[in-house]
């Protein structure tokens, strides 16, 4: 096990894949953690000149303007974002049909910083990732909670930063919903 104590959470390439293919959604995720939470996480995209933070007691910012959550409370009317790796094991791609019959729509960007971002800006209302890591979500972590949503694993437990797989981020609005998909 990794001490999360005082320490950066680096992922210097999210979205590796779309940059080997020429797309613009990819970026650099960097999170500060002390005393086993994080303080602050920051992460540029720089082919979208985005650049997103999020403070500890301070709110999230994209390019230095006030970001919050989507205000839609009906999932019914949601966007959600998933993952790509359906091949893993068969839940993966059983949950993705159940939130489909659920939602209105479905994206899959590539990037889990990205749809972080997306998320605390109000543009989609969720992300599903299935067995993730730490630096995928360590600073899209706060700048999403500061913005006013959520991340949890699928069990509504907070995150542990050695035991980071399956995780929900949300706008909070229908959160819980999400969860009693997969059950």
């Amino acid at each position: 096990n990794i001490n999360y104590n005082n320490c950066f959470i680096l992922d210097p390439i999210d979205g590796t894949h779309n940059l080997i293919a020429g797309l613009d959604i990819f970026g650099i995720s960097l999170a500060f953690v002390f005393e086993s939470k994080i303080k602050f996480g920051i992460i540029y995209f720089p082919a979208l000149e985005k650049l997103y933070t999020g403070f500890i007691d301070q709110g999230s910012y994209n390019n230095f303007g006030r970001i919050k959550v989507s205000i839609n409370d009906q999932i019914n009317k949601s966007i959600i974002a998933y993952d790509n790796n359906f091949s893993e094991k068969p839940e993966i791609i059983n949950n993705f049909i159940k939130l489909n019959e659920n939602i209105f729509t479905i994206r899959i960007s590539g990037s889990a910083a990205y749809d972080c971002c997306q998320i605390a800006e109000g543009n989609i209302d969720a992300r599903v990732l299935n067995n993730t890591k730490i630096c995928d979500i360590g600073a899209g972590k706060i700048i999403v909670e500061e913005a006013g949503g959520k991340m949890t694993n699928f069990d509504d437990k907070p995150i542990e930063f050695n035991n980071v797989k399956d995780i929900v981020v949300s706008s909070n609005k229908f959160h819980d919903q999400i969860l009693g998909l997969f059950k």
